[in-house]
């Protein structure tokens, strides 16, 4: 419940965000016309919050669309099986920290709690921050953002580019203006 809005926010951010030619029927709800979350538009979301690992692969997201989608009996005459409307975007949150290598039962809902707060609400931040939508947020850095900044100062301190960080190179790029 604490991060209901949050999740809420991710949900209508990335609902019929990846443009799919001729496929505008299967991320909008013919019942309500709502935009949901279509399997392009869960990649892109995972891609945003660098959700995977070496357990959760990439290859893996369309498991946890799967896990989270609902079945419904008439199946043959909707498109419901190719969206997630809210409650399963949920469950195909919890199936993707099942599905990652840090997975422990008993701590399932410290690892979601961890999920959004720490990899979800970045990219929520920063898109409400690029857009103006919600108010500024000054030096947030997503997962993503961060590791493209430590691999460009590594490969700065890399002086012999040798693919290692000698002491001498690693102390050289603390005192470098330029890494602070």
């Amino acid at each position: 419940k604490n991060n209901l809005n949050l999740l809420n926010a991710a949900y209508n951010i990335y609902a019929g965000i990846t443009e799919v030619p001729d496929a505008a029927i299967y991320a909008v709800s013919q019942r309500s016309g709502k935009r949901k979350i279509t399997l392009p538009d869960l990649f892109e979301l995972l891609d945003d919050c660098d959700a995977y690992d070496q357990s959760f692969m990439r290859t893996h997201t369309s498991r946890a669309f799967n896990l989270a989608s609902e079945w419904n009996v008439d199946e043959v005459s909707s498109f419901s099986h190719m969206r997630l409307n809210f409650v399963e975007f949920l469950a195909a949150l919890g199936a993707v920290v099942y599905l990652k290598e840090t997975y422990v039962p008993d701590e399932f809902a410290d690892l979601l709690e961890e999920f959004i707060l720490d990899q979800l609400k970045p990219v929520v931040l920063e898109y409400r921050a690029r857009t103006g939508k919600g108010e500024e947020i000054e030096g947030l850095l997503t997962h993503k953002t961060l590791r493209k900044v430590c691999a460009e100062i590594f490969r700065s301190a890399d002086e012999d580019s040798d693919e290692t960080l000698s002491v001498l190179e690693f102390g050289n790029a603390l005192r470098d203006p330029k890494t602070k």
